[in-house]
């Protein structure tokens, strides 16, 4: 028996290594990018590519609420899109929930203006102390005015592990804060009490569903 609160939101995340034609595999998720903007409660899709993988993609599906995202997987549509894209990569998949996000503006697309960080916790008691961590470099790179937005998820599946991502505009502006000394001693003060692997990665699509305009 499932006993999660069904008006939960959550983000799925997969990490996906392709196969073969990357460009085929980015044309069928952008028709799967098409299905998900029509399902109640979804709320945006994110796909990130690896720059020094350029084969590995990293994506995040946010959903609202948690029955919007059991009703849509139950679709045979959805399966269909699955089979499809299925046989173009490896996969594997974690679920996350949002710690804190901050938003500003959308990264370019095509852009190598993101960075994801992958953390696992050295031990549970320090939970609080990496959120608030992450927290004060977030906050120091918003200083700027190009910094888009960042996210730091925890895995509700094993909550010692975290991803973060940070995102400027275009890549200079990240190459700008990731290159900055303040950034760089709150980054190692994360290093004290996690594991982290920075990956810079492009933006690739950003998708989430039409916004009705009032009085429409």
């Amino acid at each position: 028996m499932d006993n999660r609160d069904p008006a939960a939101a959550l983000t799925i995340v997969n990490r996906l290594t392709v196969r073969g034609d990357h460009t085929a595999f980015e044309a069928a998720c952008d028709v799967h990018a098409e299905f998900l903007t029509s399902r109640p409660h979804f709320g945006y899709l994110v796909v990130l590519r690896t720059a020094a993988q350029p084969r590995v993609y990293t994506q995040f599906a946010h959903w609202e609420r948690l029955d919007g995202f059991l009703d849509t997987v139950r679709e045979p549509a959805f399966r269909a899109h699955v089979e499809r894209i299925g046989p173009l990569v490896e996969a594997s998949a974690d679920q996350v929930n949002s710690v804190f996000r901050t938003l500003r503006h959308t990264a370019t697309e095509g852009g190598l203006n993101v960075l994801l960080t992958w953390a696992r916790l050295m031990y549970e008691d320090d939970r609080y102390a990496f959120e608030a961590r992450f927290a004060a470099l977030s906050e120091h790179i918003a200083r700027e005015e190009e910094f888009g937005g960042s996210d730091l998820l925890c895995s509700s599946v094993n909550p010692l592990n975290y991803v973060g991502l940070q995102w400027w505009r275009e890549a200079e502006d990240c190459d700008r804060a990731l290159s900055d000394p303040e950034y760089r001693r709150l980054r190692r003060s994360l290093a004290c009490l996690a594991t982290l692997d920075g990956e810079r990665v492009v933006h690739v699509r950003y998708r989430d569903p039409p916004r009705t305009a009032p009085g429409g």
